[in-house]
């Protein structure tokens, strides 16, 4: 295997964040099924559920803009050509370190290009950094981003309609109505059965 094959060379960054190196990516994709018994028939979105997407990059920053495989045993014995990367006295990896812990922190979300995929919305939810005395002119970090998925919303315009007024009979004009006292119904009725039975 040639040598430049050891690394994925990369001119992408993270956030802005410039990478010398991508040594490894980890891809993660997880569906959760559902442990109870479900009925025959059922639908299959109702019982599986489709996790974030988890990815995991090895990447490198060396303290040297010139690159990072090549150059790495050089940079450690020259360092002094160097000079810190801004003003706060912080070489170039350590920069790329700070500010990718800002991003985290500030929970930026970040669209993030890789060799397999294009992911949007993805979150740094760890970075852990690596550095001996071979390495201490470069940041060896294991970057973790996991997606936040977003839900969209759609607004309905509903109509509210007075259902007990469509339920109710037509309006019907009778006249004037006299009131009637309980049970004068009854005796009007009676009085007229008797009225026609008299005259035959």
């Amino acid at each position: 295997m040639a040598f430049e094959n050891l690394y994925i060379k990369t001119k992408k960054s993270i956030g802005g964040v410039v990478l010398d190196a991508v040594v490894s990516e980890s891809h993660e994709s997880v569906v959760t099924i559902t442990q109870n018994p479900v009925e025959a028939g059922f639908k299959t979105t109702d019982h599986a559920v489709i996790e974030p997407k988890v990815i995991t990059l090895q990447v490198s920053v060396s303290d040297s803009p010139l690159g990072f495989a090549s150059v790495r045993a050089i940079v450690d014995l020259v360092t002094g050509l160097f000079g810190s990367s801004d003003a706060t006295n912080a070489t170039r990896s350590q920069a790329a370190y700070n500010s990718l812990r800002l991003l985290q922190e500030s929970r930026t979300l970040l669209d993030i290009e890789t060799k397999i995929r294009d992911y949007k919305s993805m979150l740094i939810t760890s970075i852990s950094l690596e550095q001996d005395a071979e390495s201490s002119r470069t940041a060896d970090m294991t970057i973790v981003l996991r997606e936040l998925l977003v839900m969209t919303t759609q607004e309905v315009t509903v109509e509210l309609t007075d259902t007990t007024a469509e339920q109710a009979d037509p309006e019907v004009n009778r006249g004037r109505q006299e009131p009637t006292i309980p049970g004068e119904q009854k005796q009007k009725s009676i009085l007229k059965t008797t009225l026609d039975w008299i005259n035959g």
